[in-house]
């Protein structure tokens, strides 16, 4: 794992930690990891290309490498949790934060 790939895991698991606060300068609720990762990504001193690059490696971490819904069961229950505010208290997500933070 990249270590600013890391690094962003653990700035948002602390975040989630002290209550996934609102407005944050970096976080926000309604926002699943890949969107929030390539903001992350943005505010750091690395070119557009590599922020690509980082983006599309992570994406082979998900779970079965899936891009589009790893964490939820179908387009509008992701939907429905981006509208919601929800995105952070999502068990699977949360989860897969934990065990990459535990196996890297």
């Amino acid at each position: 794992m990249h270590p600013l790939i890391k690094r962003f895991l653990m700035d948002y698991q602390e975040w989630l930690d002290n209550g996934a606060s609102e407005p944050h300068y970096l976080f926000d609720r309604g926002s699943g990891l890949c969107v929030q990762l390539g903001k992350y990504l943005r505010r750091q001193p690395i070119s557009e290309e590599t922020v690509d690059t980082l983006c599309k490696s992570f994406t082979y971490l998900l779970p079965d490498n899936d891009t589009n819904l790893p964490f939820n069961v179908d387009v509008l229950d992701y939907m429905m949790e981006c509208s919601d505010g929800r995105c952070h208290l999502n068990q699977r997500r949360i989860n897969w934060i934990k065990s990459q933070l535990e196996s890297k």
